[in-house]
């Protein structure tokens, strides 16, 4: 699969997700067939890959209704799972997910955040850049090709 036909692909993938409003409120994530199947697949390869410093990434792309194509980011942070509290201490720096200003109470310094750390943004952005090698290459292994059928020897 080469870069065109993956973001071809996320054509296909409506997908949108609403966060908590405030506190007990419900969070929705809405879409079609294809662009839940790809966040289940986000969420499995998150789940199953080798991740680096204890935390792996899965990517879909897909878009809501305006078809502004976007990528969610899920991550499975392995020490989430660990019992030890210690082992969590980090938790305790995310910001919370509300947007409703009714919520300052609950938010880091009154501010609403929607990125949870850098550290998961960091490792997004190495998620983001693998699949982008990943894709050039397979782009040039199909050019690679193509020139070998248009010119045998």
């Amino acid at each position: 699969m080469n870069h065109e036909e993956f973001y071809e692909q996320a054509d296909d993938r409506i997908l949108a997700i609403y966060p908590q409003q405030r506190y007990h409120s419900n969070a929705y994530i809405v879409g079609g067939r294809a662009g839940l199947t790809a966040l289940r697949d986000a969420i499995n390869e998150a789940l199953d890959a080798e991740g680096r410093m204890g935390i792996s990434v899965g990517l879909a792309m897909a878009h809501p209704s305006d078809q502004e194509v976007f990528s969610t980011v899920v991550i499975h942070d392995e020490s989430i799972d660990q019992a030890e509290e210690s082992s969590r201490v980090h938790l305790d720096d995310m910001p919370l997910p509300y947007y409703d200003p009714k919520c300052k109470d609950q938010l880091r310094d009154g501010v609403v955040n929607l990125v949870p750390n850098e550290r998961y943004v960091m490792e997004a952005g190495v998620a983001h850049y693998l699949l982008n090698e990943k894709l050039k290459k397979q782009d040039a292994e199909q050019d690679d090709l193509a020139q070998t059928e248009a010119h045998p020897t």
